[in-house]
């Protein structure tokens, strides 16, 4: 028996020995180790603390551990080199960086200050969350709209004045919980009961409920107005228009009323007067006998020339002749 545990424990010395001086030989797989369980250590917490989202604020010992190992084996210029960039995948890495991409994008660093420690604004938006949650448990139903309104209204208020300060870049934790807080206090405890003002609405529905009627009326009155004139127009049209008054009054030759305009005018021989009765007795002539052609002058054209008067002066007579 005492052979046997002689040999027990030098098996177990050499198994010692060997696994030191393959450590010794070969750091880089110690650091690769302690990389790969801080990892896992920073996932699972992460998972574990999803819902509801406590991932940043509970998590941060994890990750703190999994930096520390990266920038340990990022610092050793042997492992970096023989671990890093060996291959397509290039896991370690990669894994890495996947993880820390994750933690940023939550924005968790801003769930704490520069000591790890959780900041003021944490500390503070998780003392109005806990006053409104106390608020909700230890009153009953029918009042809690009432009696926890003011604790809702600070923490709603410290929280869009937390926004606006850092623009969006809350920590995922502190999102997280206002969300669930306003689902809660609107859906369920159905306190945030909006009032909406329908006054535009209405307003814009009726201007464009009366444009076609508007549309229609203006067509029907400019119609109708069209129709008048076009009435008016007609008559007057219908009165002025009888053949053988106004129309006939232009019917004279136009050879004729040349010859009269060409003829040249001799006020040396003879006074205007004898001129006109002249021009008058040869135009009367002619008119009567054609009074059967379509282009003759009618009767009442020439009673027309005959009682023109007689001009003053020379220049009143040419006139009248030109007229003619």
């Amino acid at each position: 028996m005492k052979i046997m545990k002689i040999h027990f424990y030098a098996a177990v010395m050499l198994a010692f020995l060997f696994f030191n001086s393959s450590t010794e030989a070969n750091p880089c797989d110690k650091i690769l180790k302690e990389l790969a369980a801080s990892q896992m250590q920073f996932v699972g917490c992460m998972v574990r603390k999803s819902s509801p989202a406590r991932s940043c604020t509970s998590c941060n010992i994890e990750h703190s551990d999994m930096v520390g190992n990266f920038s340990v084996l990022s610092s050793n210029a042997n492992c970096s080199k023989e671990i890093f960039n060996k291959n397509r995948l290039n896991i370690a890495y990669n894994m890495q960086k996947d993880l820390t991409d994750l933690w940023n994008k939550g924005f968790c660093d801003d769930c704490f200050d520069n000591n790890g420690n959780l900041s003021n604004e944490t500390e503070t938006f998780n003392k109005f969350s806990s006053n409104l949650t106390d608020c909700i448990e230890l009153t009953p139903h029918d009042k809690i709209c009432t009696t926890c309104s003011p604790h809702y209204d600070d923490l709603n208020t410290f929280f869009k004045q937390m926004d606006e300060e850092k623009q969006g870049r809350i920590c995922f934790d502190t999102q997280d919980q206002m969300n669930t807080t306003r689902s809660h206090w609107s859906k369920d405890l159905k306190c945030c009961q909006r009032k909406y003002n329908f006054t535009f609405f209405t307003i814009a529905s009726s201007i464009f409920g009366a444009l076609p009627i508007v549309f229609y009326l203006g067509m029907y009155s400019y119609t109708k107005r069209m129709e008048r004139n076009h009435e008016v127009l007609d008559a007057g049209l219908n009165t002025g228009g009888v053949p053988g008054h106004a129309s006939t009054s232009r019917n004279i030759q136009p050879s004729r009323t040349s010859q009269i305009v060409e003829r040249p005018i001799r006020r040396d021989s003879s006074s205007d007067e004898d001129i006109i009765d002249k021009l008058k007795k040869k135009r009367d002539v002619p008119a009567i006998a054609n009074t059967s052609e379509p282009n003759s002058v009618q009767p009442e054209n020439v009673q027309t020339v005959k009682k023109i008067s007689k001009p003053q002066t020379t220049s009143g007579s040419i006139g009248a002749l030109i007229d003619l």
